[in-house]
């Protein structure tokens, strides 16, 4: 007889998720949308190749010198 493993986890493992895995997963994939690695709800597959997103901050960075970069001081 097999079970259904997602019906029977443990509390604890539903605890994890909820209260620490799912939220920090939301915001992670916030920053990557505030950061425009990512598009539209933050998903993977609208992400751009690390080093697209970085030249295209410092494109915009060059014609506006006003715009911040994250990271920069």
């Amino acid at each position: 007889m097999e079970r259904d493993l997602t019906r029977y986890q443990p509390v604890g493992v539903k605890l994890w998720r909820a209260v620490y895995s799912l939220p920090i997963s939301y915001l992670r994939r916030r920053l990557f949308v505030w950061l425009k690695i990512r598009s539209g709800k933050g998903l993977a597959v609208s992400e751009l190749a690390p080093e697209k997103a970085a030249q295209e901050a410092l494109a915009r960075k060059a014609v506006n010198h006003e715009v911040r970069i994250p990271g920069e001081e």
